[in-house]
């Protein structure tokens, strides 16, 4: 049997929520977590638009 430290979970946990954001990209994460939080989405995806 296995064990499994804590520390593991954690450093594999941090790796892939740094994929994701280089994946994803930064603007698009925080467009992602206001559209759930369900604050401000309209202004957020306004604003993001038209920055490029």
């Amino acid at each position: 049997m296995q064990i499994v430290k804590l520390d593991d979970f954690l450093i594999l946990g941090f790796i892939t929520g740094l994929s994701l954001i280089f994946a994803i990209g930064a603007q698009n994460i925080f467009v992602i977590e206001q559209g759930l939080k369900k604050q401000y989405v309209f202004l957020v995806c306004l604003i993001c638009q038209y920055q490029t």
